[in-house]
């Protein structure tokens, strides 16, 4: 079919123009935060070879770092995601126009559904890839670090299956906006509600805090 035709050259264009070497790199970026719960262990183990803090401490302090690690990586894991939607869908179908690359397509027998929706599942596809790369990169992270403890690491996995619905979403916006937006206006406007979408835990702190429903 038309539209697997077009997702397949939409991943093609993506690793020509090198976007999985990036997703590489953000995952990089996501592991090196993950290790810093070696740095903290390391930490806290000086803290009892000097008698500084006594081994009830740490055991209380770890199972508190390690947690706020996970968070802080399945955080990163969805804001990259968020932001890489962005970075690849943005100006996907405006950008093209300006070049010109439409004008070839169009004249053949390809409805304007076939693209959109062939490009649609190109660049999901990616960003779902890339995401649960990411969260194994952290689980396989976490795992070896907390090895021999006893700790089950899988609501990690879980987690990053359901941190796609971000990209998913938010690709799906970014492209939707680059069909009438120019790129810039397109990739702004869909950054800038994406960055609203994120204050959603400070709008349900506020409701709870003041009993307003309608937040």
């Amino acid at each position: 079919m038309a539209v697997f035709t077009l997702a397949g050259l939409t991943i093609k264009e993506a690793v020509r123009r090198k976007t999985l070497f990036g997703a590489l790199m953000m995952g990089v970026l996501i592991l090196g935060l993950s290790l810093m719960l070696l740095l903290i262990r390391a930490r806290l183990q000086q803290s009892v070879d000097d008698g500084t803090r006594n081994p009830f401490w740490v055991a209380t302090m770890y199972p508190m770092a390690r947690g706020r690690i996970t968070l802080l990586c399945l955080f990163a894991i969805r804001a990259l995601g968020s932001l890489f939607a962005i970075l690849l869908a943005g100006g996907a179908i405006s950008g093209e126009i300006e070049r010109g690359l439409l004008s070839v397509i169009l004249p053949k027998p390809i409805s304007r559904w076939t693209i959109l929706v062939g490009k649609w599942l190109g660049y999901n596809l990616i960003l779902i890839g890339s995401v649960l790369f990411w969260t194994v990169l952290v689980w396989a992270s976490l795992s070896l670090q907390t090895r021999g403890m006893g700790i089950d690491q899988t609501p990690i996995l879980k987690a990053g299956l359901i941190s796609t619905l971000y990209p998913i979403v938010i690709g799906t916006l970014t492209l939707s906006l680059s069909t009438f937006a120019q790129r810039l206006f397109g990739t702004s406007l869909a950054l800038t509600l994406t960055a609203f979408s994120y204050l959603d835990g400070i709008f349900e702190g506020l409701a709870r805090t003041f009993d307003v429903g309608i937040l």
